[in-house]
């Protein structure tokens, strides 16, 4: 027999492609058939086999989950979008769950907001000191993850290096309700409870956000940083998977382009894992402004970043909330995140906002505004900045002809002393802050026939525990 026309060939399978976006849309518009997205096929492609690859790797160390989500923010639109391992079987470790849409304990992912509010806010200038000793607050005691202490930080420095401790200290100076309000306006939707619920662990990863808010938010940060106004982040708006720029609601800019162009500018320092440590030794180098978070137990993994075009999210951990030792943002997705850059096409970096920023002459020692003499550098401030705190740290100090000791004016004659501005921080902050800089100098001892009449301060001794005001309770023993 002839046939008039070749049977049909097998059915080639359906492209799986973005399949966790195509669950999340149908869940969010039952009624519709078709979605039209900003998806780039190519990307989507190359992003999933970063994430498969690198899942391959974690797998071995037991954990079993990857997000990642690329968003351009010159475009206002999502590029990629990677919810949980790709091809795997969707019965096998939860991979079936869109995990960009499950809140997760934010880490320190938060803690650049805080930075950038209080610049805002002119409640913090970027070379201001920060403590960084043992603290302790009613209870809680936050450690850094290195379980070291350096006495004072500077503050942009404090980000860069993700210290607990100084964010902690700021978090407490700028008020944990106005720092949850704020990060509600800005989108984080799963802040549900109390502010005091939170407490000051909030900036640490006391609260919970997604993936999809926490990379939108830093894609704002981003785009203000240019001088835009980020519109209302409603990605699925009229099923189009995008930033639609023709939202009705906008988020308010709470922080300026000054602002945020330097919180950017500090998380450009933050240092990279591996070979990506040695970027600025390649005439190529990219320059990302990048932040990691890992919540406590190891449970997730974060790595957000943004260069002058794109801003790319990853998390990593297990679905199930398992924790793994060597999960962390730095380890488990910093690799994914700048593996996923190494595939966009480079996407520069910020001009400095000149007209939303000014300077401000500061004391190089400590970052306050001048007193007593100190020396002074110069600084770039977010121009609506009123930050109107002098130097607690620099103090004139009179001293014998000798410059040994230190002298008044009950004890020695003022035509034969010297007049010198030093830098002097409290006795809980020095100890720790000179083992790591050898060129602080403490404050000479008081002359043997001047001591009598000169007042105790913290200056000379300062208690780390227990606090001012705190009650120690000691058990009894079943003797009594």
């Amino acid at each position: 027999l002839a046939m008039a026309e070749p049977l049909p060939e097998a059915p080639h399978p359906l492209p799986r492609q973005a399949a966790h976006l195509l669950e999340t849309l149908l869940i969010k518009n039952p009624q519709e058939f078709r979605f039209s997205t900003t998806i780039l096929k190519p990307l989507q492609i190359s992003v999933e086999k970063i994430a498969e690859k690198h899942i391959g790797i974690l797998t071995k160390k037991e954990i079993h989950q990857a997000a990642i989500l690329v968003i351009d923010h010159q475009e206002n639109a999502v590029k990629a979008y990677v919810g949980n391992h790709p091809t795997r079987s969707w019965n096998k470790n939860s991979a079936a769950i869109d995990l960009i849409q499950r809140p997760r304990s934010t880490g320190s992912l938060l803690k650049p907001y805080l930075y950038a509010v209080m610049l805002e806010e002119g409640k913090l200038l970027p070379d201001m000191l920060v403590p960084d000793r043992p603290t302790h607050f009613e209870g809680f005691v936050p450690k850094n993850y290195d379980l070291s202490y350096r006495g004072a930080v500077p503050a942009k420095m404090a980000l860069a290096r993700s210290l607990n401790i100084p964010a902690v200290h700021m978090l407490q100076q700028y008020g944990v309700a106005p720092f949850a309000h704020l990060l509600k306006k800005l989108g984080m939707k799963h802040l549900f409870r109390p502010p005091e619920d939170y407490g000051l662990s909030l900036v640490l990863g006391g609260g919970e956000g997604t993936l999809w808010e926490l990379t939108s938010m830093y894609s704002r940060m981003a785009q203000i940083a240019k001088g835009g106004i980020y519109a209302q982040e409603d990605y699925m708006a009229e099923t189009k998977v995008r930033l639609s720029p023709h939202s009705r609601e906008r988020f308010p800019v709470l922080i300026g382009p000054g602002a945020s162009y330097l919180t950017l500018e500090s998380l450009k320092a933050v240092s990279r894992p591996g070979v990506d440590s040695f970027w600025k030794s390649f005439a190529s180098a990219r320059p990302v402004a990048w932040k990691t978070g890992t919540s406590y137990g190891h449970r997730d993994g974060w790595a957000i970043g943004s260069d002058g075009r794109y801003t790319v999210g990853v998390w990593t951990g297990n679905a199930t909330g398992e924790g793994r030792p060597d999960l962390s943002g730095l380890n488990a997705a910093a690799p994914i995140l700048f593996a996923v850059f190494n595939r966009l096409e480079p996407g520069g970096w910020w001009q400095p906002p000149v007209s939303d920023l000014k300077e401000v002459e500061v004391c190089r020692d400590d970052g306050y505004l001048p007193f007593a003499g100190c020396e002074t550098q110069v600084v770039k401030v977010p121009f609506n900045s009123h930050f109107e705190k002098l130097s607690p740290h620099h103090r004139m100090i009179h001293l014998d002809e000798n410059g040994r000791y230190q002298v008044h004016g009950l004890c020695e004659d003022t035509s034969k002393m010297r007049h010198e501005s030093w830098f002097i921080l409290p006795a809980k902050q020095a100890y720790f802050y000179a083992k790591g800089h050898m060129d602080y100098k403490r404050v000479p001892p008081y002359r043997e026939d001047c001591v009598q009449s000169v007042s105790e301060d913290d200056d000379v001794l300062g208690f780390l525990y227990p606090p001012q005001g705190a009650e120690v309770y000691i058990p009894r023993e079943f003797g009594g």
